[in-house]
């Protein structure tokens, strides 16, 4: 399935708090996906050591893993909510 990114073509008071209240979400969403275990952490360490496999002295944190896991819920929820907040933002 292809995805279009809606980009607000100037900057709105409207547009910021959305993208501010998207973001915040986003890092608490991560915060509770990692607490709650709901990706396994045995994948996401997996995940971790296929991006950094030049680093052999990595040493893989709940710090890496919530970043790991924000990253994939940047992807996600931007894809999701772009079209929607351009829209909103006429």
């Amino acid at each position: 399935m292809e995805h279009k990114y809606s980009k607000l073509k100037k900057n709105t008071l409207k547009g910021e708090i959305l993208i501010s209240a998207r973001n915040k979400y986003i890092e608490l969403i991560a915060n509770d996906f990692l607490i709650e275990q709901i990706i396994p952490i045995e994948y996401i360490d997996k995940q971790i050591q296929l991006v950094n496999l030049n680093n052999s002295t990595l040493i893989i944190d709940d710090t890496l893993r919530l970043k790991y896991i924000t990253e994939l819920l940047y992807k996600e929820c931007i894809k999701g909510t772009s079209n929607l907040i351009a829209t909103i933002c006429l």
